[in-house]
This record gives structure tokens, C-alpha cells and sequence, in this order.
């Protein structure tokens, strides 16, 4: 799909504000490796996530963002670059949520 695509606003995901001692998780839905990546994000509370998560770095590579992630709560896409688009394919699971922060 063209690169354009992933950072269009009408198809972009907007983020809401989050309130104080919140962060955002992202919930990978299951797949194949190479498979469209697919989840959800959920606003956590700091004080009652009780490390219901698992963290990575997301900054790595240059700026550009020729991938998504179809969030299911708006469904918008979230543009990903490269680098975090093989991470996540890597990492997610074949038959469960991942939880990532």
C-alpha cells in the first residue's frame, strides 16, 4: 500500500489527550508473521497496571512511515515505520494479545 496512505489524516489515527498518571497500551492482536498488524489501544492507569505490559523503545530509524497498524477502536491507522514494523511482527504472538507500552 502507498506510503501515503499511513500518514493521510483522514485515515491516520488521532490520539486522544490522556489524564494525569496514564499511559497508552497497545493490545497486538494475534497473527502470522507477515500478516497485517492489527490492535487496539487502551488507556492504562499508572497506579492499577500492576505491569500488565511489556515496554520498547519505538524511536528507532528515520522518520518515515511506509507501514500501519489498523486500530480497531476508530478504525484508523496508526503509520509505523520500518524498524517498528518488524519488531512488531516479530514479537507478537500466534494465538494471544501482546500487551505493549
Amino acid at each position: 500500500m502507498n506510503s501515503n496512505f499511513y500518514t493521510n489524516p483522514a485515515f491516520r489515527h488521532n490520539y486522544s489527550p490522556l489524564k494525569l498518571g496514564q499511559i497508552r497500551v497497545l493490545c497486538l492482536d494475534p497473527g502470522r508473521f507477515g500478516s497485517p498488524l492489527k490492535g487496539k489501544l487502551e488507556r492504562v492507569d499508572l497506579d492499577q497496571a500492576q505491569r500488565s505490559y511489556s515496554a520498547i523503545s519505538y524511536t528507532w530509524g528515520e522518520p518515515v512511515f511506509p507501514f500501519g497498524l489498523q486500530i480497531e477502536n476508530d478504525s484508523k491507522v496508526l503509520p509505523l515505520t520500518e524498524s517498528l514494523h518488524s519488531a512488531l511482527q516479530h514479537f507478537r504472538f500466534r494465538d494471544g494479545v501482546l500487551r505493549l507500552w
